[in-house]
């Protein structure tokens, strides 16, 4: 007989499942009004203003590629209302309030849209992250952590890692033909079987995926703190924090690091979380973790110029540095906002538009 807490567990597993397949299908018809509410949010996650969003698209006749490539070329200034001259986002007086707490930032001019074969490749490129960064920061001892996550995560690092994801992404692309916003699934499935010489040798198929997973969760608007844990136990801060958690616990080996792959349709970012020490009574507990500064990282292959603070003026990628848990889901945060439907969208619907999976990955010695 199952036990209330298992019973529970196959609820919550069953439902997620429903929400993981009907995802795009609520999306579809909690927009049905405005066709181009998804696409509008993606670049106003982006940092562009609903103005210049809307005309972007209206002048592309809604493709949201075509209106990115028309903001950053300058096309979208709107020089009559005091917009940007360089027409890529909205000036930082206009920008959202970051309510992140990040340290320092790293950037880089080269984005996912600087390669024209890699407008959809997030999904390969935050695995492409994960496999390097966690080889390179395997070997950091815990006193050193800091330094050495200064000298990997660097503006080389977000280029090469990519310039080969888009590589990897168009391989598997010319092999299955369409991958489209494929999951972190369907790509390592896909690279198993990727043994191009040009490819080192499948290097994704090595990252390890924790059991449980994907790890789905709903976004929600409360303050993130370990106080929000209990307000929404499959929020941003409570999945990540139990991502942390399950590897002190369980993964001997692993080295320092987590690599969790973020993914809320159409977009995803890569997040580095340090795993907790284990204190003196045996389990894993923040308690007893290494507190190095600068230890919570979110990398990601999108232009984002005024979204976050610091700000990357390169309109580029970015890794965003962070000293603690909240301020990472502070800046998540920006990036997936909830989104609020109404009060004549049924709540079940708003629950699978603020869906989002969470894939957790280690690089075993």
């Amino acid at each position: 007989l199952f036990s209330l807490s298992q019973a529970f567990s196959t609820i919550q597993s069953i439902f997620f499942s429903i929400v993981r397949c009907m995802h795009f299908n609520a999306i579809e018809i909690a927009t049905m009004s405005n066709s181009n509410d998804e696409s509008i949010s993606m670049l106003i996650s982006m940092g562009f203003d609903l103005d210049q969003s809307q005309r972007a698209l209206d002048r592309n006749g809604g493709n949201v590629e075509r209106a990115i490539d028309f903001l950053l070329s300058g096309s979208g200034a709107d020089t009559s209302q005091g917009g940007v001259g360089s027409g890529t986002a909205a000036s930082a007086s206009t920008a959202p309030p970051s309510s992140s707490a990040a340290t320092s930032i790293v950037t880089s001019p080269t984005s996912q849209y600087s390669d024209p074969s890699g407008r959809s490749a997030c999904t390969a490129i935050a695995l492409t992250m994960a496999h390097h960064a966690l080889k390179s920061l395997r070997g950091a001892s815990s006193s050193s952590t800091s330094s050495v996550v200064g000298n990997v995560i660097t503006t080389e690092f977000l280029e090469t890692s990519i310039t080969e994801g888009i590589r990897n992404y168009s391989i598997l692309k010319t092999r299955k033909g369409s991958v489209e916003h494929s999951s972190a699934e369907e790509i390592l499935v896909q690279a198993g079987n990727m043994n191009d010489k040009n490819n080192n040798n499948s290097l994704l198929s090595h990252l390890k995926l924790f059991e449980n997973s994907p790890r789905q969760g709903i976004l929600d608007s409360h303050p993130p703190s370990i106080e929000s844990m209990n307000i929404n136990p499959v929020g941003l801060y409570s999945l990540l924090y139990h991502c942390q958690e399950d590897a002190s616990r369980s993964c001997t080996g692993c080295g320092n690091f987590v690599a969790a792959v973020i993914t809320k349709p159409p977009e995803t970012v890569l997040v580095l979380l340090p795993i907790f020490a284990t204190n003196i009574s045996g389990s894993g507990d923040s308690s007893g973790y290494n507190n190095n500064s600068q230890s919570y990282i979110l990398l990601d292959s999108h232009p984002r110029p005024n979204q976050h603070a610091p700000h990357n003026p390169q309109h580029g990628s970015y890794a965003l540095f962070h000293s603690d848990l909240s301020g990472l889901v502070g800046s998540l945060k920006e990036i997936f906002p909830v989104t609020e439907l109404g009060p004549d969208v049924p709540e079940m619907m708003g629950m699978m538009y603020n869906s989002f999976d969470v894939y957790p990955f280690v690089l075993p010695g």
